[in-house]
């Protein structure tokens, strides 16, 4: 089935956050374009959105959609391997 990105999203921005993080492993289906302008249009600049991404391995050197939702959104992405993360 993947990840339905959308939902969250859409409900965290209506509580109208300033910074919102937002923590995925970016499985499909990912944030298409028409998507992403809805976001940024439903933001309209309120809300810091930064975007964590998990992953296995070393980050692949992509215009993902996390980082351009993240960008579209003044706030940064972030990527961690979760197989370099330490159990603590």
């Amino acid at each position: 089935l993947g990840t339905d990105h959308m939902p969250a999203l859409r409900m965290a921005l209506r509580l109208e956050p300033e910074v919102l993080f937002f923590l995925t492993d970016a499985d499909e289906p990912q944030l298409n374009a028409a998507e992403l302008n809805e976001i940024r249009r439903m933001n309209q600049g309120r809300t810091r959105i930064h975007a964590i991404e998990f992953g296995r391995g070393g980050e692949l050197d992509v215009d993902n959609f996390l980082k351009k939702l993240a960008r579209q959104n003044d706030g940064t992405y972030r990527y961690y391997d979760v197989k370099r993360m330490s159990a603590q």
